[in-house]
């Protein structure tokens, strides 16, 4: 018997798999070989928005914990995941230099944003581009393959598609196609729709779509944010996205995105380039935009991470902890992610 079996290997599964191990408890993952929104995602840990100029929710709390947590898990890999990167803001108008400014004066905004603004002679801005500090991105593919071969080494992982059908139930223990365990946590991003044991809860799934471009000329090594993110991945390759569409029809690359990126694109960057790949990934939403992590109420066996967002790199680390930090110790979850502030009979 395990202690408990994941289901989902996204960032929160992998999070959660970490965080079990350095309690030194045993687990199986279980990965439903669904999209996994985790692996296209742009990886970028910020502390600002830049649509707003404010902070991330818990940016300060959660930015240190993080980059602590890939640390721990780049020396357990042997292997390289975190990367300290700028971000350059394109600025469009008067007025976007003017709250540019605005926001870089105020109280604990002047360590992360320039206030100098930035001329680039490859980039097309009239405006000049805004530079925030103390960003980094992680190479979120890589995190996932790389912890999954790990898992597999000790036997620890299986690819297969979840059937709920045969979970059981006994009175100390879960049984799953043999394997039996104390617990059960979903981690399954966006599929936790189909999951008939936390139906009632708030998340659907909104449609990220990327390209991957070679662009020779652009040589870039920072983070370029606009109406999109181009993010540079090594090798005059380049990642730009992601569309936001909550009425989709499929987890397929679609004409109309790729327009709009295109067309995006080419008011942002002065160069040629063709188009490698596309790419695209299922998120899971909620309504409030936090996490939502926790035990079911009627059945303690049956636990929850899910909903990590746009900031899902950042927040990742703190869920996990907290969720196991509830689960052993039985500390309190912060309310704002607690799942009963949803849950419904």
């Amino acid at each position: 018997m395990v202690d408990y079996i994941i289901v989902g290997f996204g960032l929160a599964g992998t999070h959660i798999a970490h965080e079990l191990q350095q309690h030194h408890k045993t687990f199986v993952v279980i990965d439903p070989l669904k999209e996994n929104a985790s692996k296209v995602a742009g990886g970028v840990n910020s502390p600002l928005i830049l649509r707003r100029y404010t902070k991330a929710w818990r940016a300060e709390q959660f930015i240190p914990q993080a980059t602590h947590t890939y640390k721990e898990i780049e020396k357990k890999l042997k292997t390289t995941l975190l990367q300290p990167i700028s971000i350059l803001r394109k600025i469009n108008s008067i007025k976007e230099q003017n709250d540019w400014f605005v926001a870089s004066d105020k109280p604990g905004f002047g360590e992360f944003m320039s206030s100098d603004l930035k001329s680039l002679p490859q980039l097309k801005s009239d405006y000049g581009f805004g530079e925030i500090f103390k960003a980094n991105i992680i190479n979120t593919s890589k995190l996932i393959d790389t912890y999954a071969e790990h898992l597999i080494g000790q036997h620890s992982y299986i690819k297969e598609y979840f059937d709920y059908n045969n979970l059981q139930f006994e009175q100390n223990h879960i049984v799953y196609n043999q394997i039996k365990a104390k617990k059960i946590i979903f981690c399954e991003g966006a599929g936790v729709v189909k999951n008939p044991f936390f139906k009632n809860l708030p998340i659907k799934g909104n449609k990220g779509e990327y390209i991957v471009i070679k662009a020779p000329d652009l040589k870039i090594n920072f983070i370029l944010k606009s109406t999109f993110s181009l993010i540079p991945l090594g090798k005059d390759l380049y990642k730009f996205g992601a569309t936001y569409d909550r009425e989709f029809q499929n987890a397929k690359p679609e004409e109309k995105n790729r327009e709009l990126l295109l067309e995006k694109l080419d008011e942002l960057i002065d160069c040629s380039y063709e188009i490698v790949k596309a790419a695209v990934g299922i998120r899971p939403t909620v309504p409030d935009h936090r996490p939502i992590v926790g035990r079911h109420p009627k059945n303690p066996k049956l636990l929850i991470c899910n909903g990590l967002g746009s900031h899902g790199v950042m927040r990742a680390s703190s869920m996990a902890k907290q969720l196991l930090a509830k689960e052993l110790h039985n500390e309190p979850l912060c309310p704002e992610i607690d799942l009963y502030r949803y849950f419904k009979e």
